[in-house]
């Protein structure tokens, strides 16, 4: 007898337990490279990142700016997408409490009042004038097969990725947030060098024009300053659009009514970091990779539990009466245990196909995840390349600075000297104001770029806060 119940045991096994792949397996499965494509470059840049305990602190490592900081909580705790999200993980962790006391057995309890009058009386045989009566009954499906526990497993990993996507979204909000934060800096540091421009072009273009009227000059000259005159306050005009944007765009993302910013720290070049980490490391513990492999999880629990629907089930029903009142008779106890044991004959067709359904589910979800993974590769490459161009920029604007800084000096001192006339001087100032532009572009290009960096590697640039996963 034994030998012919442990097929049957081992069935019960086979059937119910699923197969989740590990790291090993994903990483060879998505093709994760052992290195990055510009490694040479993150591991050139920057410094070391230490003291954070996750990916907010290792933020505000990078970017030390108080009131960027207050922007960024201010966003964490109001913003409309972070409470949805907020609201989904509470959804799933109901989900979890619903599939697991489907595993456990229901228990309902009843009471019923029964009232005859005479009329009835005259047409019946016996009767109860007066009853009260109350029951408790019982129904369990045990999960023989594991189909109720595979769901308590799918749920849980659905909770898992909700939370995943808090995170990524978390991330993703501070990056927007300090991108829009640096572009307003730089915008209105424009308009400042723009407005000094606007009024040394146009004292040049009086200049000019009172010795167009003493035939020292011609119309020629004089057209061409006024035309660039009118364009630079046109691109005024554009900054001016430009900066009313990034105030609406970063109100948006604080849930604020009120666009009306005024900040105070200066625009300057922020610390630049190092990344020595392997990509398999990396990659694997971004929160939207880690939201796809959790919903990829919850597919396989899915499909087991669908699998699983096509095998018999057992229910155990039982139930308890008490007789608490009657007019003809006393109390009394009733019980009743009953059991069935079923299968899906007629709707199989229908639970077929809810599996072929959830094996569908489970392609899909391996197609987001690799997606996903050639998304972050292609971020992190980008962001490297990015940093490297950027820097090199900002050393090359400052360069540049510092030559047209030089060169203004001089020409200063040959107008005190009067060896030159105001117009050199003008045009000598209004090139070091584009030089003082083209820095500020350099510099917030390049925080732009450590922070695509950090979006890329889900702010993971830290060497001392874990990087465990529940």
């Amino acid at each position: 007898m034994i030998f012919k119940i442990i097929p049957f045991f081992t069935l019960f096994l086979l059937l119910g337990c699923t197969h989740l792949p590990d790291d090993k397996a994903l990483i060879k499965n998505t093709n994760i490279p052992s290195t990055f494509a510009h490694q040479n470059v993150l591991d050139s840049l920057g410094n070391t990142i230490n003291n954070a305990k996750d990916f907010k602190e290792t933020f505000f490592i990078l970017f030390p700016i108080p009131e960027l900081h207050s922007l960024i909580d201010e966003a964490l705790k109001n913003n409309t997408n972070l409470l949805t999200l907020e609201s989904k993980i509470k959804q799933a962790a109901s989900n979890i409490k619903i599939n697991a006391a489907s595993i456990l057995p229901s228990i309902s309890a009843g009471a019923n009042y029964n009232y005859s009058d005479r009329n009835f009386k005259n047409v019946q045989i016996s009767y109860n004038q007066n009853a009260l009566n109350s029951s408790l009954s019982l129904n369990w499906e045990i999960d023989i097969f594991g189909k109720l526990s595979s769901l308590y497993k799918a749920s849980k990993q659905s909770y898992l990725a909700a939370k995943d996507s808090l995170q990524s979204a978390q991330v993703s909000l501070i990056a927007d947030v300090a991108n829009y934060y640096f572009a307003i800096l730089e915008l209105e540091s424009n308009l400042k060098n723009m407005q000094e421009n606007i009024a040394n072009l146009e004292q040049i273009a009086h200049i000019t024009q009172t010795k167009y009227h003493l035939g020292l000059s011609d119309i020629s000259e004089l057209s061409s300053l006024q035309t660039n005159l009118f364009n630079t306050k046109n691109n005024i005009l554009n900054l001016e659009y430009q900066l009313e944007q990034n105030k609406n765009a970063l109100s948006v993302l604080l849930n604020r009514q009120n666009p009306d910013y005024k900040f105070d720290a200066p625009l300057k070049a922020m610390l630049i970091p190092k990344v020595s980490t392997l990509p398999q490391d990396t990659l694997l513990l971004r929160p939207d990779v880690q939201n796809s492999i959790h919903n990829l999880y919850s597919a396989l629990y899915t499909k087991q539990a669908k699998k699983l629907a096509l095998l018999p089930s057992l229910n155990l029903g039982g139930s308890l009466g008490q007789l608490l009142f009657s007019g003809n008779s006393s109390a009394g106890l009733i019980g009743q245990i009953t059991s069935a044991l079923s299968l899906p004959l007629l709707n199989r067709q229908g639970i077929t196909q809810a599996y072929l359904i959830s094996k569908e589910d489970v392609k899909q979800a391996q197609y987001t995840l690799q997606n996903t993974i050639n998304i972050a590769i292609q971020e992190v490459n980008n962001a490297s390349i990015n940093l490297k161009t950027s820097n090199q920029n900002t050393i090359n604007a400052k360069k540049n600075l510092d030559l047209a800084l030089l060169n203004f000096q001089s020409v200063q001192t040959q107008y005190h000297q009067k060896l030159i006339d105001k117009i050199t001087l003008l045009n000598a100032k209004n090139t070091l104001l584009s030089a003082k532009n083209s820095n500020l572009n350099a510099i917030k290009s390049q925080n732009l770029a450590i922070i695509a960096l950090y979006r890329a590697l889900a702010g993971q640039l830290s060497t001392n806060y874990p990087k465990d996963k529940e």
